[in-house]
């Protein structure tokens, strides 16, 4: 069934895991972009940690603060970076860098995106209790790209057929006053094993406070019906039991997904969903 949102967003409802991959196997592969949401207790919005951080908490920092703050804590990380990595960004790489301090718990204005629905099946059913709801958004990437084609290289006449453009780290002007408010999609240049594991990417709103719905719902779709779509999961008692175990089912291992020893430790939270019977308890045989 498919409805739409007060925020003009096409909404799917699912009746599990296996039905989302059904209703995505369609989608061309790359051509889309995906993230998992866990509600607990509120609807949450497609936001970056950076603005949640600071909106979570009024009146600790001033909104005339934000840029200065943010353009301090760049700063801050690459002065001791490199005292714990060989390999790092280039200093003009701005985005390389809060895509580098977010892989290390630094709230920054990066989304968190995947290539791959699975994957942000996966993070959806991670973040959430089995009393939560969860749904997983898709934004169709050359719709964003045409969008910032209009925003910041328009031209006279009309849009044509490769008229798609990326903004570079110099246009969101970070640390500085901005004056456009577009999204831009960002791939770093050398990804960190977690990126590469969950196909991860991430959109980059042009300000901290840009609200990133508002600006997804205003943008034309570029050769598709619709560029905004959220699937929303059936809810009920069993629902959370039935969509782990459906991704367990599949050979999706939290292991490939967490590179190193924090694989280990999420596969091993894993394992108690497991079906196999390898994993009851032998039973007692009365003599």
């Amino acid at each position: 069934m498919k409805i739409k949102s007060q925020t003009g967003h096409e909404i799917i409802r699912c009746t599990d895991f296996f039905d989302f991959l059904k209703k995505t196997e369609r989608m061309q592969r790359r051509a889309w972009i995906y993230r998992g949401h866990g509600n607990r207790g509120r609807q949450w919005r497609i936001e970056s940690s950076l603005f949640r951080f600071i909106t979570e908490r009024p009146g600790m920092i001033r909104r005339d603060w934000w840029s200065a703050r943010e353009r301090a804590a760049l700063i801050r990380f690459q002065q001791g970076a490199h005292l714990h990595l060989r390999h790092l960004p280039s200093p003009d790489e701005t985005l390389s860098w809060l895509a580098l301090m977010q892989h290390y718990g630094a709230p920054t204005r990066l989304i968190d995106f995947s290539l791959s629905p699975a994957v942000a099946f996966f993070f959806a059913t991670h973040t959430a209790s089995p009393s939560d709801e969860y749904s997983v958004h898709a934004v169709h990437l050359k719709s964003v790209a045409a969008a910032c084609f209009q925003l910041i290289r328009p031209k006279q006449g009309e849009v044509g057929p490769g008229d798609y453009y990326t903004p570079i780290d110099e246009e969101y002007c970070i640390g500085d006053k901005q004056t456009r408010d577009f999204i831009g999609v960002f791939t770093s240049r050398l990804n960190s094993p977690r990126q590469q594991a969950q196909e991860g990417l991430f959109l980059v709103p042009s300000r901290i406070d840009l609200d990133v719905e508002q600006w997804l719902s205003n943008i034309e779709p570029d050769d598709v019906e619709g560029h905004w779509r959220e699937y929303r999961f059936a809810h009920d008692k069993n629902s959370y039991k039935r969509d782990v175990r459906q991704f367990l089912r599949i050979a999706l291992s939290p292991a490939g997904m967490f590179p190193g020893l924090e694989g280990l430790g999420q596969s091993a939270r894993y394992s108690w969903f497991d079906m196999s019977k390898d994993y009851y308890p032998a039973r007692r045989r009365d003599n």
